[in-house]
């Protein structure tokens, strides 16, 4: 096996998935398609020709809660930089 052919092809995969998931995050997010403050997500990697079955989950946090911003009655929700949009 060619060492640097595998990590080069692996590397070009994982690129691909990581950029189209994030595409794909990113509208979900914009349409407001997500009940409430936190996406969680699941990414299951399988392959055709063997026995793999990788499973990654994750909550992705959509607004960054501030520190006292409950309590003194502030709503961020239009304002917020830290929101994704």
């Amino acid at each position: 096996m060619d060492e640097d052919r595998f990590n080069m092809s692996v590397r070009k995969f994982l690129k691909h998935v990581g950029v189209t998931s994030q595409r794909e995050i990113e509208r979900v997010v914009r349409e407001g398609a997500v009940d409430g403050p936190v996406l969680k997500v699941r990414m299951t990697l399988t392959a055709e020709n063997a026995s793999l079955e990788h499973v990654i989950e994750e909550d992705i946090q959509l607004v960054e809660q501030r520190r006292g911003a409950a309590e003194e009655g502030k709503d961020f929700t239009d304002k917020d930089p830290y929101r994704i949009r």
